[in-house]
């Protein structure tokens, strides 16, 4: 999170410049994605230049917790459910055990597992 925050912009010339950047960093790959969703995450200061309107670093004392035992809550559901993962480089442990158990879609590289009575070790 670090990092994925340090290397984006602390403000803009504008909205335009702020929609301009998520394109050239890929934060966005569709122009009217971006179009709609920065100017909204952006304010403008008295000074004229356009900040980010939620200052993400301020609860970075609460990152951790937000994810430790997460993989294993999920996984405790008494619920069917569907995991869709870009990567398991960030999974828990417990998730990562499960996943190496299933296949990759095909054609997105994505891997997923789909059960009508939650996790099925033997899919």
């Amino acid at each position: 999170m670090v990092n994925v925050l340090n290397g984006r912009p602390s403000s803009f010339a504008s909205p335009q410049h702020a929609i301009d950047w998520a394109m050239r960093s890929h934060m966005s790959r569709n122009k009217e994605a971006a179009a709609i969703s920065m100017p909204s995450q952006l304010r403008q200061a008295d000074s004229g230049q356009w900040l980010w309107h939620t200052p993400l670093f301020d609860s970075r004392q609460h990152w951790q917790g937000w994810y430790a035992g997460l993989s294993e809550a999920f996984l405790a559901l008494p619920c069917p459910k569907v995991l869709a993962l870009a990567g398991t480089d960030r999974c828990g442990a417990a998730a990562v055990a499960v996943i190496g158990a299933c296949a990759l879609l095909p054609c997105t590289g994505t891997a997923a597992w789909v059960t009508a009575r939650g996790w099925d070790q033997s899919c």
